[in-house]
């Protein structure tokens, strides 16, 4: 009954979290098709170079802020717990906000200089959203943390339908352009952060960011390492392209690889959940019952994979 009530229990969770990454990538395909509709290759591919640098930020945040806080969080109890969360959530701000306002000035000054207004509007938008971004990440990697997977669904299923809601308002008013998707991106992504967020009774402390960020560089350093790696293998790519040949060759791989992003995801939905999940078993010295369920429920997933191809 016991190792029933674990499968179970994991199932649920993985199902979750495997919903939760599905509508993200639903929302990712509808935004690739309606760019495809209505903007030309080049400023297609401009979109997917944007989307992947948007996805390495997040791969940067994950490595230092994020994978650590599903590792270490479980340790904590009471306010120390209150204590390591909000230092790395308002630590992270002191970063994010100067690169932004550098980012933002770097593209307004190139657009001076005479660049491409399509390539410095895109830039900013980026630098701009990463905010929004990187927010709505925060908040999902903590309820993640908490092994609370609905909540994360919730807070993502709000995220879908501002930007959705917000697109297709501005569709029958004017033309939907890159810049303006990863503008909504943002707004829609802070928007509902900031609703899942103010509940949470996190006070600023720098004496404690600094301790934090400092516990989680042991292991931030190293994820660190292979997050640039595997981002390199995975869209380098793209970069080689467009500076060789041009966005329309990015535009092409791009959309011909669509198909095959939602199997992507769903291996980062379960990453999200095994990461906390064996953490605690961890503490709890259960790694032999954490080994079995990684055994189970890769069975299932290569059956769900099989299926999709």
């Amino acid at each position: 009954m016991k190792k029933a009530k674990i499968h179970s229990s994991i199932i649920l969770k993985s199902f979750i979290a495997s919903a939760d990454q599905a509508i993200l990538s639903a929302l990712s395909f509808i935004i690739s098709i309606v760019l495809i509709k209505t903007v030309s290759k080049v400023d297609y591919g401009y979109y997917a170079i944007g989307f992947s640098i948007a996805l390495f930020l997040i791969s940067i945040q994950n490595a230092i802020v994020n994978t650590p806080l599903a590792v270490l969080l479980v340790s904590k109890t009471g306010n120390t717990k209150k204590k390591y969360t909000a230092s790395l959530f308002y630590g992270q701000f002191i970063v994010i906000l100067p690169a932004v306002c550098i980012g933002i000035l770097a593209a307004a000054m190139a657009f001076i200089m005479g660049f491409d207004s399509t390539q410095t509007s895109v830039a900013a938008a980026i630098s701009f959203a990463s905010i929004g971004i990187l927010f709505r990440e925060f908040i999902r990697a903590y309820f993640y943390a908490e092994e609370l997977p609905q909540k994360a669904f919730k807070l993502d299923l709000l995220y879908v339908s501002l930007f959705l809601g917000s697109i297709g308002s501005s569709y029958f008013f004017f033309n939907v352009g890159v810049a303006f998707i990863f503008i909504l991106m943002g707004t829609s992504g802070g928007l509902a952060a900031l609703l899942y967020s103010r509940s949470r009774d996190w006070k600023y402390d720098k004496t404690a960011i600094k301790q934090s960020y400092k516990e989680n560089w042991k292991y931030g350093k190293w994820a660190l390492l292979g997050v640039v790696v595997w981002h390199i293998q995975n869209h380098g790519y793209l970069y080689f392209l467009g500076a060789l040949i041009g966005s329309i060759a990015v535009a092409d791989v791009s959309a011909a690889r669509l198909l095959m992003m939602p199997l992507f995801l769903a291996r980062v939905g379960w990453m999200k959940i095994a990461i906390p999940h064996g953490s605690r078993l961890r503490e709890k010295n259960q790694l032999d019952r954490f080994f079995k369920e990684l055994v189970f429920v890769s069975i299932i997933f290569a059956l769900i994979v099989g299926l999709y191809v």
